[in-house]
């Protein structure tokens, strides 16, 4: 398992088959921004668990690369109020917000102006 801190949060991740499963977040913020890319793979999935209990998330925001977001992810995430997801199609497993009492907004953008992978690496070819 590698990790990678960005914005004074710390995500921990596996690499398989050229895609990335989050499998662990740690922090106190209270926005979460999950990157597209790391070590220039998309990130697909958000694993079991990843963020259960996490009490200071307000919001967090996923890349339209995640597909997947897997049993309690979100779980017991008590001040999330807002999700916001890029991504026009998303498998969702079992009690992802359960608990998410102050969930009142899950928000699906039809455009997204993020960079993606293929953007960021064409980049830093140049």
């Amino acid at each position: 398992m590698k990790q990678l801190e960005i914005n004074g949060g710390l995500f921990s991740y596996i690499e398989e088959k050229g895609e990335i499963t989050i499998t662990m977040y740690q922090g106190n913020q209270a926005q979460v921004e999950i990157p597209e890319c790391i070590e220039e793979c998309p990130v697909t999935v958000i694993g079991k668990k990843a963020f259960l209990g996490k009490r200071e998330l307000k919001k967090v925001v996923l890349p339209k690369s995640v597909t997947t977001i897997e049993d309690w992810a979100f779980a017991s995430c008590v001040k999330l109020e807002e999700v916001v997801l890029q991504s026009q199609e998303i498998t969702f497993g079992k009690g992802v917000f359960q608990g998410c009492k102050s969930l009142g907004e899950v928000i699906l953008l039809k455009e997204n102006t993020g960079v993606s992978c293929e953007e960021q690496r064409q980049a830093g070819a140049l």
